[in-house]
């Protein structure tokens, strides 16, 4: 256990008590929630990296932390008529092909590194913050408004292009490893 881990495992807490407080119609609570998981992503990356506490463990709860922070995040505002259904769709359906393909590489191969490919992470950036804008939005910071539209098109494009690149990397590496 480290300050990095630590402060990922906090991500796993912070998304059930902000769709908690969501469904109590508690926007700004949950907006400040909701920006505190969202900064912890990037202090724990910087801490593992800076002071040398990556592990195996932390490489794995990681992503599994934003995806849940993220997604209670996304399917709570669905909920509540803020966040539009086809783009939920959209996000899920990559998610689910991801998994698919890593359990049917893992299946085939015996084995499964993953490292996340740069425009994953951008998305993972794309997705946090058009939560915390639609939060934003949803909390009367008519401000962010604008921004909503353009966040919801930069998604679908990184969600789509994220997932057709790891289809396409992961189905190269499978049939590399396949005819050896």
């Amino acid at each position: 256990m480290n300050l990095a881990l630590t402060i990922t495992l906090l991500r796993f807490l912070l998304a059930p008590w902000m769709v908690w407080v969501l469904l109590q119609d508690n926007h700004t609570l949950a907006l400040g929630i909701f920006l505190i998981g969202s900064l912890s992503d990037a202090l724990d990356g910087f801490i593992a990296r800076r002071f040398n506490q990556c592990t195996p463990l932390g490489a794995l709860l990681d992503p599994l932390a934003d995806k849940l922070l993220v997604a209670c995040g996304m399917l709570t505002l669905l909920w509540q008529g803020h966040f539009p259904l086809w783009l939920a769709g959209f996000i899920v359906l990559r998610d689910v092909i991801i998994l698919s393909g890593a359990f049917a590489y893992r299946r085939a191969t015996g084995t499964l590194e993953m490292q996340p490919l740069y425009i994953s992470k951008v998305n993972t950036a794309v997705q946090f913050t058009l939560v915390l804008v639609i939060l934003a939005d949803a909390d009367g910071y008519r401000q962010v408004s604008f921004a909503v539209e353009p966040l919801i098109w930069l998604t679908l494009a990184t969600t789509v292009a994220s997932g057709s690149l790891y289809v396409w990397e992961w189905s190269q590496r499978a049939r590399k490893n396949l005819r050896v």
